[in-house]
């Protein structure tokens, strides 16, 4: 089955069951707004190679920039644009769990070749989706406590079990995302520790440069105004 005829069994199968989430969208991309600054997004991938899909994930705070330059518009945020990504897999069949061998596409939705074998295939992405899916958004409950929970420590140690759960990026972006929270909560003096700390880590990430001296220069004139 092609992707285009794929795409048109998600609109009418899968899409009405997302709207019942708070999930609106087209046929692969669908997003949801959270009272607490989230946005929640899911895009399903079609495999390059055709015959197979994929469910991506995304998180991204409202009052945060897409992208370093933040040109995008928020209203128009697919999983591609969002800070924190994941994917959910769709898992091993029996067959090779019961011969403890992974199937390298393992993580993919196969069409199959029929309307029924499609629509069996989308039932089944529903239900993954609504247990790994609702599980992986439900780390980012209670603004501001997923992203100002991870500590400095935990930043400068390696890649613990938190970021990957959340599929956060890598530490100095994460600096990075962590000081504009703090700011924008009203907590400068954490802000301006994070951005520090990403500033004088940079190393080869010298794209992060300005964004964090311009934060650092925004804290200090705020706090010297506070005076």
């Amino acid at each position: 089955m092609l992707t285009m005829e794929f795409r048109k069994l998600l609109q009418l199968h899968l899409k009405p069951r997302l709207n019942q989430l708070g999930f609106m969208g087209s046929d692969h991309h669908f997003r949801k707004n959270s009272d607490e600054h989230f946005i929640y997004t899911l895009a399903i991938q079609g495999n390059r190679y055709g015959g197979s899909c994929i469910m991506e994930l995304g998180v991204h705070l409202d009052f945060l920039p897409i992208g370093l330059n933040g040109k995008a518009d928020i209203n128009n945020l697919t999983v591609y644009d969002c800070e924190f990504r994941q994917r959910i897999e769709a898992g091993i069949p029996w067959s090779q769990r019961i011969f403890g061998s992974r199937h390298p596409q393992a993580r993919w939705f196969e069409y199959g070749e029929s309307e029924a074998d499609a629509i069996r295939t989308i039932n089944r992405m529903y239900k993954v989706f609504k247990v790994g899916g609702l599980e992986y958004y439900d780390q980012f409950r209670g603004f501001p406590d997923p992203i100002l929970s991870i500590t400095l420590e935990q930043l400068k140690a390696e890649r613990g079990k938190q970021q990957i759960s959340m599929g956060a990026p890598q530490n100095l972006r994460l600096a990075l995302i962590i000081a504009r929270t703090h700011e924008f909560v009203g907590d400068l003096d954490s802000s301006l520790k994070f951005a520090e700390w990403g500033l004088n880590h940079l190393g080869q990430a010298t794209g992060l440069k300005p964004y964090f001296e311009e934060l650092i220069s925004r804290i200090t004139q705020l706090r010297e105004l506070s005076k």
